[in-house]
């Protein structure tokens, strides 16, 4: 059973298309005029209006705070954006896509991402993400039928996978940063790495740094 949710919000409030091509996530596939991407353990399908982007999503949903939280709609986009608007450079960067969004991911996906991410193309970084989900992920309800749906892979998975099997992933030249990071971040606990969600933007950068291929 598909449900339906409809979100108030005009292009230059939130783009679909700047926002997910962005480079800051690589779980997000362009079908027609629509986005199909993975949300922790939901697969959903949202798609961009006049003045609203409906969500469509497998399974049965009455709490769409999960999508508001990864969207931050709560977040004041008009007020941040008069804070960053300071030289010419950014004011170029906002006339030109209005609507991007930085999105609120899961840190331990988000963290994995950007290391898999080193010296790829965009293409291929999904490609070695949508592998590794599929290898190592849980099967999820999908909605778009000729795309598999699965989570993100825990780390404690990864920390216990074999180095050939993440290579096969296409993700050779750093086959062993993953799971070394994995290692690191299981050692260090799950939970730990998602309070940096919940620190300063001072203090991010300085917790995340200490952890294994963080800064690759």
């Amino acid at each position: 059973m598909t449900t339906t949710y409809t979100i108030k919000l005009l292009p230059t409030q939130c783009d679909l298309d700047s926002t997910f091509s962005s480079g800051q996530t690589f779980r997000w596939h362009k079908i027609g005029p629509s986005w199909f991407g993975i949300i922790g353990n939901r697969s959903v399908l949202l798609t961009q209006l006049t003045d609203q982007i409906q969500a469509q999503t497998p399974q049965t949903c009455k709490d769409w705070s999960w999508l508001e939280d990864y969207l931050q709609l709560k977040l004041n986009h008009e007020s941040m954006i008069k804070t960053i608007r300071r030289d010419a450079f950014i004011s170029e960067a906002i006339a030109l896509y209005p609507g991007l969004r930085l999105l609120r991911q899961d840190p331990w996906e988000c963290l994995a991402s950007f290391i898999l991410s080193s010296a790829n193309s965009i293409p291929q970084i999904q490609r070695a993400i949508d592998l590794l989900c599929q290898r190592f992920g849980n099967p999820i309800p999908g909605i778009v039928r000729e795309i598999p749906a699965h989570s993100f892979p825990k780390p404690e998975i990864l920390a216990k996978a074999k180095l050939s099997d993440l290579t096969n992933c296409k993700n050779r030249i750093q086959g062993q940063v993953p799971k070394s990071k994995s290692h690191s971040s299981y050692q260090k606990g799950h939970s730990g790495l998602k309070l940096t969600s919940q620190y300063t933007y001072q203090r991010s950068p300085q917790d995340t740094y200490f952890i294994a291929g963080s800064r690759t």
